[in-house]
């Protein structure tokens, strides 16, 4: 016991070592992102932005992780397909695959619905002239991401969170600015402005009348002047500004109609975005970064500190960036164990960012999706990419960042037990299948009908 507790001892002194050796996490790129794959995202575990730092027009692509098509799953639908199971057994025991292939397909259900972008908000600079100096950092030990260049000379520096005790989103604009801001959408929307204020209205891609409803609403803060047109907000002769973005949607639920039985959205919003009125900026980041590390410092990871370049490291002069550290450690020129930190990090930022709802756990697309039909729907595979997204949960220590998930298969055993019974006549117990969505959907999936894969 004495020799156990030692080393118990021991292993804790190293890793108190090791904590206070970890080096800052920061992702650095010098221009701004053109794919999907460059940008950096932040999110609050339900409200979620995609940066990608233009110069001339910011583009943001926003998401809100309740945002799909779709409402509650018909739990009758297919409700004889276990007949079916008889016949293509016959089949397979008289060795007549081609009939048990073909008869397979009365066993199979609709595809999942699909996870949709909320919006894009543009931020675009009216001063002209050539840029040098760009900056584009994602600090995953702060969770914030902020970018900065130079036009003519003149600095403009822009930094984004994302609060979970807040509900927003907030950017932060400083420098010359002289700029336009618009919201629009890829989803049925309408945008209207008041000064200081933007608010778009929509649903998902689908019928109104049954789909999930929302309302976004965007504030503006500024030392300038500011006048409203049509969809979009001007700031001039300002040397800061400040944005805050809220959003809500009629979603309540796996088993509830979105809008026949939908959440009140509309006052919820508005409650969201009086509140940014209650503090300033600096305060918000306060409670963000206090919630955030409350959960990301618990873990610090130094895998070789004298094995590190010093040019990995953001404070050094020549700074290798991150796209340059991924180049060379593919090639197999410097495979830096500073690039499997941040790997590893960031990976937990990830989590951290897109899980935080209530019965709604990330999905194939973390939280941020750009496109109106992402790939393979945005949905849960259950088959194996759900289970991926949670394998660093309790390992890495966060585990509340699971939840989400618990409350989702309870939503999947509430609807499963119906797919057990009409897809294979089994009384007891519930199955999923290896696709599913924001409602709980179990029925199997395969080539049958135009919703088929």
């Amino acid at each position: 016991m004495k020799n156990y507790l030692l080393f118990v001892a021991i292993a804790m002194k190293s890793l108190s070592l090791c904590a206070q050796e970890q080096a800052p996490m920061v992702l650095q790129y010098d221009k701004p992102a053109t794919y999907f794959e460059e940008s950096l995202p932040i999110g609050n575990g339900k409200l979620g932005a995609l940066i990608y730092g233009g110069t001339d027009d910011n583009m943001i692509y926003l998401n809100d992780i309740t945002l799909w098509t779709g409402k509650p799953v018909d739990r009758n639908l297919d409700a004889d397909a276990h007949k079916w199971i008889l016949e293509i057994r016959k089949a397979l025991f008289n060795e007549d695959y081609a009939l048990a292939d073909s008869l397979q397909l009365h066993v199979q259900g609709p595809n999942s619905q699909y996870y949709q972008p909320l919006g894009t908000l543009h931020i675009k600079d009216l001063a002209l002239g050539a840029i040098t100096n760009y900056c584009r950092t994602l600090n995953i030990d702060s969770a914030i991401v902020k970018d900065s260049y130079q036009r003519n000379g003149k600095l403009v520096t822009r930094e984004y969170f994302a609060s979970n005790p807040d509900k927003l989103i907030a950017i932060r604009l400083r420098g010359d600015i002289n700029c336009q801001i618009a919201l629009t959408a890829q989803v049925p929307h309408q945008v209207k402005s008041i000064p200081g204020q933007l608010t778009m209205t929509g649903h998902a891609t689908g019928d109104p009348m049954e789909s999930t409803h929302f309302c976004t609403m965007l504030s503006v803060k500024t030392d300038g002047e500011m006048t409203a047109c049509d969809s979009s907000l001007t700031i001039t002769k300002a040397k800061e500004a400040i944005v805050y973005i809220v959003n809500e949607t009629s979603f309540n639920g796996f088993d509830k109609h979105p809008v026949k039985e939908g959440a009140p959205y509309l006052e919820e919003v508005a409650n969201d975005i009086w509140h940014t009125q209650n503090l300033g900026y600096d305060e918000f980041y306060k409670r963000h970064l206090a919630d955030y590390q409350a959960i990301y410092d618990r873990v610090k990871i130094c895998l070789n500190k004298n094995g590190r370049n010093p040019n990995d490291l953001p404070d050094a002069k020549d700074r290798r960036l991150t796209d340059q550290l991924l180049l060379d450690y593919t090639n197999g020129n410097d495979q830096t164990p500073y690039l499997e930190e941040l790997y590893f990090q960031f990976g937990r930022y990830l989590l951290i960012s897109s899980s935080r709802t209530k019965n709604v756990p990330a999905n194939l697309q973390g939280l941020w999706a750009p496109q109106l039909w992402s790939p393979w729907r945005g949905n849960y595979t259950v088959n194996i990419n759900l289970e991926e997204n949670y394998w660093p949960a309790f390992v890495a220590n966060m585990a509340e960042m699971a939840e989400p998930l618990d409350g989702f298969i309870a939503g999947l055993a509430a609807n499963g037990k119906y797919t057990a019974k009409n897809y294979y006549n089994i009384g007891e117990g519930w199955c999923s299948s290896h696709n599913s969505d924001i409602w709980a959907m179990t029925n199997p999936v395969g080539l049958s009908g135009v919703t088929g894969i």
